[in-house]
């Protein structure tokens, strides 16, 4: 037996259990991806007979009639924009040191 049948074969074989383990990969990705858009389902289904202007627009309440979620909204969105405020700076700064150090330079 030559070594490069020998070769082949491990070759193909490797080409085969890489082959099934993507299709192992795939099959739980997707059973995942599935699971996640029927609980994200069942939310929004139960979910969505709650959600009015009321329940948007107003604060915190002993009461269930009265309950509100403003301040929750509104701290949310302050993070997000403090967030932004500080890492998109921090991004394009970082983006534009990479793009003129001396090691990106030696390539061009």
């Amino acid at each position: 037996m030559k070594t490069r049948d020998i070769f082949d074969r491990r070759f193909l074989a490797r080409q085969r259990i890489g082959r099934g383990f993507r299709a192992i990969c795939l099959a739980a990705t997707t059973v995942g991806i599935v699971v996640l858009a029927m609980l994200l389902a069942d939310v929004l289904w139960d979910g969505v007979g709650w959600l009015d202007w009321q329940f948007l627009s107003s604060y915190p309440s002993r009461f269930p009639e009265q309950a509100g979620i403003k301040p929750a909204l509104l701290g949310t969105l302050w993070l997000m924009g403090l967030t932004a405020l500080f890492s998109l700076p921090l991004g394009v700064g970082a983006a534009i040191y990479q793009r003129t150090s001396p090691h990106f330079r030696a390539f061009l």
